[in-house]
């Protein structure tokens, strides 16, 4: 995954610190990103061409969708040291648009995995090591609305780990038994 960070040395210092208890007991971690927001685009429909004149759509969530997509639409080339076949592989046959390409397929769920893939393998990392939580037992999300294209504007995941408070107790009484 490339958790750069992991390896670093005020990484495992930290981590230390919360296994010696130099920050209490534990209880929540909020951890948030803002990458989709200023580096690649969600929330977006695919540029298409308008079924329909433009002025005839509602104003409506779907038709303001609809205006955006015919708003993006155009021809773009494809760029020449790019195979845009290979790049799709066995996602859907769709034209090239730089929308997608070179960064923003991150932000699509053909190729990429949105903030969460993306960010949260780097930024949840040193929670999941500092305190031994294992798998959770719920994950629950709430987000803006998904089109089914790209990941939606904003998301909040909320996981619960059954074994967060054993392991912190077992992660202390490990540190004693070894320090003393």
């Amino acid at each position: 995954m490339g958790n750069q960070g992991h390896s670093l040395d005020d990484a495992r210092k930290a981590v230390e610190y919360v296994w010696a208890g130099a920050i209490g007991e534990v209880r929540e971690i909020h951890i948030w990103t803002n990458r989709p927001l200023g580096f690649w685009p969600q929330g977006v429909p695919r540029p298409v061409k308008p079924s329909q004149p433009v002025d005839e759509m509602k104003w409506n969530g779907p038709g303001v969708d609809a205006r955006l997509a015919a708003a993006m639409a155009g021809n773009y080339p494809v760029p020449e040291k790019l195979d845009w076949s290979l790049f799709l592989g066995v996602g859907p046959k769709v034209e090239y648009h730089p929308i997608y390409h070179p960064f923003n397929w991150r932000g699509w769920v053909d190729w990429g995995v949105g903030p969460i893939g993306d960010m949260g393998a780097h930024l949840i990392d040193h929670s999941m090591w500092a305190l031994n939580l294992g798998y959770p037992s719920t994950i629950e999300t709430i987000s803006t609305p998904f089109n089914r294209a790209s990941y939606p504007s904003a998301t909040m995941t909320v996981y619960e780990f059954l074994r967060a408070r054993l392991a912190r107790k077992i992660l202390h009484g490990g540190i004693c038994r070894r320090s003393n």
